[in-house]
């Protein structure tokens, strides 16, 4: 490309014109490729006619050069068989020699499967990655037009159902994609709606669910019917989600007889929901003044009880004729306590005579006298009182035992003829929940 420059030069005689001409400043595309599979080849086009032909990795030039200022933009006329080029720096305004264009080729690998149950003249619209759509009106092979690159994922779903139709797809999500993939099965078939009797039901708040979707069944109800249709071969799996105060609830019947099946050609009818009126057990607690105190109903259901209340509850109900059984789990540190009224069949109301005594342990003082001579007798007090005459040097133990938490202190009421009696080690103390064996009475002559 050319430009041109004019000087003018006038006299009286004559005009004269000077004309110069100056070449454009050109530069060249370059382009780095990378990933190109062996013998395979990308074509490369610059504003849609420019073509570069690539059949390798490495570095290569546009055949044309570009007038500085004038814009490129790069793209991709033909992919390589197997793969996808994508460039970087696409487009831009040519500056000089231009080597920053990048070419990056993955492999990629198709998502494909077969169509099974689709109705004549019906058709359904499958997804992949939510984005990649596809409309299948046929049953067979079906494959998604846009491939996944290596190391991607996949993930086909159905996005609208055929009328009248549901379709389940199975083997449809993948990650780490290092092959094509051609094992996703759509199956459709009729759908059927999953229904049963209720029975006993005389309270509100009852929910039952249905492979995870809720339904409320109102007090007094004798049926229930889920909205949501499956189709053949689908699983259901119909449980109590919520029981109603006072109640207790229980799914029988389908293919597995516990509320679980497998959806054949027809409605599912024979599920049935049985209610019946639960009680609780309970009763009254006298005594407790440390904690750590663990009840038990029926060697399941536990409930701590904390220190000063005068009555428990389980929260576990249970049903008339059933036998239940009140045992204590864990004792109180320092102390014990015993079931009355704890095992028995429930009747038609709740149980709440069950009584729960606890008594504070109790726990000797004791320890050794050592240095009386012969013939001596030393007197010992615990708290001032319970009075013990020693008249021998060796172990001792007081008569009176000691409550757990009380204070306890051991003293030398009447010393020895000659002697002095003094108490040298854990003479006084909290009592724990354990005897107490060291206290040290040492006697010296005067």
């Amino acid at each position: 490309m050319l430009q041109t420059g004019v000087h003018a030069e006038t006299s009286s005689s004559q005009l004269s014109l000077a004309v110069t001409v100056q070449p454009k400043k050109l530069g060249s595309l370059g382009v780095w490729v990378s990933g190109l599979g062996s013998n395979k080849s990308v074509t490369l086009q610059n504003n849609g006619a420019d073509e570069l032909l690539v059949r390798s990795n490495g570095g290569f030039t546009f055949p044309v050069q570009y007038a500085k200022g004038s814009n490129y933009a790069i793209s991709v006329s033909n992919q390589p068989a197997g793969q996808i080029c994508r460039i970087q720096n696409a487009t831009g305004v040519v500056a000089s020699d231009l080597t920053s264009l990048t070419v990056i080729c993955v492999n990629t690998y198709k998502i494909s499967g077969n169509m099974s149950g689709l109705a004549a003249g019906k058709n359904l619209l499958l997804t992949n990655n939510a984005s990649d759509s596809l409309y299948v009106a046929s049953n067979g092979a079906f494959a998604f037009q846009t491939t996944v690159d290596e190391g991607g994922s996949y993930s086909v779903s159905v996005g609208i159902q055929p009328p009248g139709q549901s379709c389940l797809v199975t083997g449809g999500a993948g990650a780490n994609v290092t092959t094509d993939v051609s094992s996703v099965s759509v199956v459709c078939g009729g759908t059927y709606t999953v229904s049963g009797s209720v029975s006993g039901l005389a309270a509100s708040g009852l929910v039952i669910k249905m492979n995870g979707a809720s339904k409320i069944i109102a007090r007094g109800a004798t049926s229930f019917k889920f909205s949501t249709a499956l189709v053949t071969g689908a699983s259901y799996a119909v449980s109590v989600a919520i029981q109603p105060a006072g109640y207790s609830c229980s799914v029988t019947g389908g293919g597995a007889g516990n509320g679980y099946g497998v959806i054949g050609s027809a409605n599912v009818t024979d599920l049935a929901i049985n209610c019946s009126k639960v009680y609780t057990v309970g009763g009254s607690v006298t005594g407790l003044a440390y904690s750590g105190l663990i009840l038990r109903l029926n060697n399941a259901s536990s409930i701590i009880v904390v220190p000063g209340v005068s009555s428990f509850k389980f929260s576990t109900a249970l049903p008339a004729g059933a036998d239940y059984v009140v045992a204590v789990a864990a004792q109180p540190v320092g102390q014990t306590c015993s079931v009355l009224n704890g095992a028995a069949t429930i009747g038609a109301a709740n149980v709440v005579n069950v009584s729960v005594v606890c008594i504070t342990n109790s726990y000797q003082v004791s320890g050794t006298v050592s240095g009386l001579v012969s013939g001596a007798t030393v007197t010992l007090l615990n708290n001032g009182a319970d009075a013990l005459r020693v008249t021998e040097s060796g172990g001792f133990i007081f008569s009176q035992p000691v409550n757990f938490g009380a204070v306890y202190a051991v003293t030398v009421a009447e010393q020895p003829a000659g002697q002095l009696c003094t108490v040298n080690n854990a003479g006084s103390g909290v009592m724990s929940a354990s005897a107490v064996t060291t206290v040290v009475i040492d006697c010296q002559n005067n």
